[in-house]
């Protein structure tokens, strides 16, 4: 194929300019993937020609989001540069080509972490200029259409990633049959058996289906006729595959589901909507209303079943009057009425709404692209993908609400949100120092859902601060955003000072002359990477790093002393007490029992204690073990000195770390490898949410040194939120 038989099997009226634009994008492209091949074995670029042919026909006649198209993979995948496109073609279609190219390997920078950076940076793109998601959309959709030349863990991979995030944005977008398109592929990938078995029940299903459409609908074309309504066209409504999937697997049956029969009537000739005036518009609009009661006078409606998206459309632009009736040896039937315009926006989404607008340009989609808005505001205050994406699933899964200030301006949130997202809508400063507020004049508190039509007041105290429970409270990214920023803040500073504590505690228990000077921990902020000497301060304040250690690596040469807290000990004859290769050496000890405590299971290089137990001997704990810091003073008269003696061959011992990750499905995997990477082993106590996996891990080590060092590689596993070792 060349240019010219591209522009053929496009059959649009594109201007001699745009024409010549598409061909220069055409030969640009061709020539650069000229020596590539797909997995499939075709040609590469095939896929650029089918991509833009998709944006073309199914998505948006615009001649630069085509050329766009034709050229989406060449800055990516070949030699040519962001700089040769501009000069070719101009600053928009660069733009368009930048949004749509991946971000490149980053040190230090997973696969997945460099995805969510491209979705990111493509989402940044698409609030310059829309059509970067509609081009992206259509090449998620030629790759799920061509999926089965990948191997199968790619295929998963791809269409989960369609099925979280590129189906819903197409639905955020109001794109309703690309929306379709991509949720049934991924079934078809992800679980092929349902796929398959669904397809069977429903052509079992399809002749009874279609008699029962043509019954209604021919009684339907009577009264429509009879009451002078004419340019009209009604059909039946097709059930998606995947929509069908979730409904089953919330217990209904087949029969259940696809017993409900649904036809779509849709006024006005669907090749006229682009030059269709205002008030001819309006015309079909009443056809609408005049339609809906005309079937409520032909069949019983169910109530609560009425839905007016017309006078107030989603937040999407979808229009729509939806309806559902009884209709005798027939059952439920839904109807949707419509006019070809709004039957256009449901399908294409912003695509057709652009169409309709008196310019094509981005200024128009304000309303449109306010939800995405607020997941890029609230991402500038967080560097966690997690969060991301989390902040992301929000927006996208959800629909809108409008509610008012006192002063009578709306204010735009995701349904479900609550007063507090509110407060943190209206200004940072005013949810920091939510105390609660009025609803309608009605006293709220902070978690108290919000619906659309509401009037809200926010009241305010300069004393009041965010604690973790307020994440509880709140839906939207930048609300989260905010109270989890101020949380790190926060939590950053007590650690500090408590590192300061701990730090001096340790080193004036130890007999050592110790001073905060940053200059004399430049080396351990090196080995330790850390950023600054404050954050070498906030690993130590929050256990991530043992004061212990970074005293021994200071003051190197008294690291085989271990002085300890002096006590009053009693008098009794010495005993040894083993653990692995290590010993417990006590003085002055005699015939009593040893053992190590389990609630805070010391390993050679902890400080320790002996606390002599009524009837049981002597138990050997952690100095910072809650049950020794929390003692009465008679208590602590039981307590005696004691200190390790380590021999060159080492051996292992349980260590207690507590952790909290976000939920993978390989993390629990991948955990296991890199413990098991430092020699170690590993067993777990942890619980599994939807959102979290969190609980207690106990590793197998060799002193507290190599404990620091495996807590320290797996805080960077991207999944992990909270490691610390377990105080008890």
């Amino acid at each position: 194929m060349n240019a010219t038989e591209f522009l053929n099997r496009l059959n649009t009226n594109f201007t001699a300019a745009e024409c010549d634009l598409i061909r220069r994008a055409y030969d640009f492209g061709w020539y650069h993937h000229r020596s590539q091949t797909r997995d499939s074995g075709e040609p590469y670029f095939t896929h650029c020609e089918a991509v833009a042919e998709i944006f073309v026909t199914e998505v948006f006649a615009d001649a630069e989001g085509c050329a766009a198209a034709l050229l989406h993979d060449v800055v990516e995948d070949t030699s040519a540069e962001l700089g040769q496109i501009e000069q070719e073609f101009g600053g928009t279609i660069a733009l368009l080509v930048d949004g749509l190219t991946k971000i490149e390997r980053i040190q230090k920078k997973s696969r997945w972490e460099r995805q969510v950076a491209t979705l990111r940076k493509m989402l940044l793109s698409t609030v310059k200029d829309a059509r970067v998601v509609l081009v992206k959309l259509a090449d998620r959709l030629h790759n799920m259409r061509t999926l089965t030349s990948l191997s199968a863990d790619r295929q998963q991979r791809i269409a989960s990633e369609t099925l979280e995030i590129y189906a819903p944005i197409a639905h955020r977008f109001g794109m309703g049959q690309i929306k379709s398109e991509l949720e049934d592929l991924s079934l078809k990938a992800l679980h092929p058996e349902a796929f398959y078995r669904l397809k069977e029940l429903v052509n079992q299903k399809k002749q009874e289906r279609d008699a029962l459409i043509d019954f209604v609908r021919v009684q339907v074309v009577a009264e429509l006729a009879e009451n002078g309504l004419e340019n009209y066209e009604i059909f039946g409504r097709s059930k998606h595959f995947y929509s069908l999937y979730c409904k089953m697997k919330k217990g209904y049956t087949f029969d259940e589901i696809y017993d409900k029969i649904g036809l779509r009537i849709v006024f006005g000739d669907k090749g006229a909507t682009d030059t269709l005036s205002k008030m001819e518009h309006q015309a079909l609009i009443g056809n609408c209303y005049q339609a809906l009661g005309i079937i409520h006078r032909l069949w019983t409606p169910l109530s609560n079943r009425l839905k007016d998206y017309i006078g107030n459309p989603k937040p999407n632009k979808y229009q729509s009057l939806h309806t559902t009736v009884m209709i005798p040896d027939v059952g439920q039937v839904e109807f949707q009425i419509r006019t070809a315009r709004m039957h256009q926006t449901a399908e294409r989404g912003i695509a057709a709404h652009w169409r309709y607008k008196e310019k094509n340009t981005t200024e128009n989609f304000n309303d449109e692209l306010s939800w995405l808005g607020r997941v890029l505001e609230a991402d500038q205050y967080s560097e966690n993908p997690h969060e991301f994406l989390e902040s992301l699933r929000i927006e996208l899964f959800k629909d809108d609400i409008f509610v008012y200030t006192p002063r009578g301006d709306v204010v735009q949130l995701p349904q479900g949100a609550t007063l507090l997202d509110f407060a943190f809508a209206i200004h940072t400063e005013i949810g920091l120092s939510c105390t609660g507020g009025h609803i309608n004049g009605r006293f709220a508190k902070l978690g108290t859902p919000l619906r659309s039509g509401d009037q809200v007041h926010i009241s305010r105290s300069p004393s009041q601060s965010p604690n973790p429970n307020w994440l509880n409270y709140v839906v939207t990214s930048k609300a989260r955003n905010k109270i989890r920023q101020y949380l790190r803040v926060e939590a950053f500073r007590h650690h500090v000072e408590l590192g300061k504590e701990k730090l001096l505690q340790e080193a004036k228990l130890q007999n050592y002359k110790l001073k905060l000077v940053p200059s004399k921990f430049e080396d351990l902020i090196r080995e330790y990477h850390q950023k600054s000497f404050e954050h070498l301060l906030e690993a130590i304040g929050s256990g991530n790093i043992s004061p212990q250690t970074i005293l021994r690596k200071l003051f190197p040469e008294s690291a085989g002393k271990d002085t300890l807290p002096e006590v009053e000990p009693p008098v009794i004859p010495s005993a040894h007490l083993q653990r692995g290769a290590a010993t417990v050496h006590l003085k002055e000890v005699g015939q009593v029992l040893l053992r190590f405590a389990r609630c805070c299971e010391p390993i050679p290089g902890d400080r320790i204690v002996g606390f002599i137990t009524r009837g049981r001997g002597l138990t050997i704990h952690r100095t910072d073990c809650r049950n020794i810091t929390t003692m009465s003073p008679p208590e602590k008269q039981r307590l005696i000195p004691v200190q390790w003696e380590i021999p060159k061959k080492k051996g292992k011992f349980p260590a207690k770390v507590w952790v909290r990750a976000y939920h993978s499905e390989t993390f629990l995997e991948r955990l296991k490898r890199t413990v098991e990477s430092y020699n170690s082993t590993l067993t777990a106590q942890i619980s599994i949410n939807q959102r979290e996996i969190y609980g207690i891990l106990i590793i197998e080590v060799v002193d507290l040194d190599h404990l620091d060092r495996i807590i320290r590689h797996l805080r960077t596993m991207k999944e992990v939120q909270e490691i610390n070792r377990a105080k008890r």
